[in-house]
């Protein structure tokens, strides 16, 4: 099992466990245990709504059979997925949670908007933290010896993932970087910023390999999928770019309205890539040259990228009566999970 990443204001985010074939959605004053199979509640955490407690970054999940939640109550909950209760908890951070944790082997890796890399052991045990200058918005990532932060104050650090202390940090990249970097096989680091560019960011040493800029800031991280990037932009923009010298393959803009934004990243599936814009509207292109499928109109808003399950594409709106609605690979939908009245 594995974590997921990037959230930001009041957008759900999902996990999969396939094995358990189960979906789990944090979705405002709940986290949400979803058969997968057919949308029904398995349970949801916590019990009772509070209003002091929110979840929207998505949960990892351990190899020790435990799902890991960060929550705007300033506390990482470690709870049974069997039925949601708590098995412990960390409350040492000052401030919000808004990014998913990384869980690598025995450790947890949570980032907060108190500026402070927290890392766990899987019992919820203080290892130690590593600090920025700004929030961090930004799940990391890792080879297994470094971990890779990224934060509001426009740098990129690299963190020993033993000792917590810094390998490197890129110079400043222009612009706050809200999404979680996507790293290559050879050790390249791929992210977006709020100065409207992704860059592509040489894991040994920090240093800038090329930029390629956007129309509108990049807020979320992109997909690398067989050397190619997909991403979009507040511009309403999705790009095709060539991992290896950042040369745009191909680029779109399927909506010019004012709910164009494409803030979420992106799912491919086969020979398609699936994308959800402010407006509502899922879409589905081709892969090859971006040429249109299909697209849906959704009740509500989608802030946050489709997650592939199976044969199934999950995606999570806000703003209507429904949290999760699962599609198949031509738009029909399965099923739906709605709010509890």
């Amino acid at each position: 099992m594995g974590g997921a990443g990037q959230v930001k204001s009041n957008w759900p985010e999902m996990t999969v466990d396939a094995e358990s074939d189960t979906v789990y959605l944090s979705a405002g004053p709940h986290l949400y245990a979803i058969n997968l199979s057919n949308g029904s509640e398995r349970w949801h955490f916590p019990a009772e709504a509070n209003n002091k407690v929110s979840f929207y970054a998505a949960p990892a999940l351990t190899s020790d059979n435990q799902v890991i939640l960060a929550g705007y109550d300033h506390i990482v909950y470690s709870l049974d997925p069997a039925n949601g209760t708590e098995k412990w908890r960390f409350a040492e951070a000052a401030d919000t949670f808004v990014a998913s944790p990384l869980v690598f082997e025995s450790g947890i890796y949570a980032p907060s908007s108190d500026n402070f890399l927290y890392a766990l052991g899987l019992t919820g045990n203080f290892n130690w933290k590593f600090e920025t200058d700004e929030d961090q918005w930004s799940t990391p990532v890792t080879d297994g010896q470094t971990i890779f932060l990224a934060s509001m104050d426009h740098h990129l650090h690299a963190v020993d993932i033993e000792s917590g202390s810094k390998v490197w940090e890129s110079e400043a990249l222009g612009g706050s970087i809200a999404g979680t970097p996507a790293l290559s096989s050879d050790g390249v680091l791929f992210i977006g910023t709020i100065a409207e560019e992704m860059l592509a960011i040489d894991g040994k040493d920090g240093r800038v390999l090329w930029r390629v800029p956007a129309g509108g800031w990049i807020w979320s991280g992109p997909l690398l999928a067989d050397e190619r990037l997909y991403y979009g932009d507040m511009d309403g923009s999705v790009y095709a770019v060539d991992s290896k010298n950042g040369s745009v393959v191909w680029r779109i803009q399927p909506d010019t309205g004012p709910d164009r934004a494409i803030t979420g990243t992106p799912l491919v599936m086969g020979d398609a890539l699936y994308f959800g814009a402010a407006s509502g509207i899922l879409y589905a292109v081709n892969l090859s040259d971006g040429s249109p499928r299909w697209n849906k109109a959704l009740d509500g808003k989608l802030h946050f990228g489709p997650v592939g399950a199976g044969e199934s594409i999950l995606v999570a709106p806000t703003a209507g009566d429904q949290l999760l609605v699962a599609l198949d690979q031509n738009g029909s939908q399965v099923w739906a999970f709605s709010k509890q009245k």
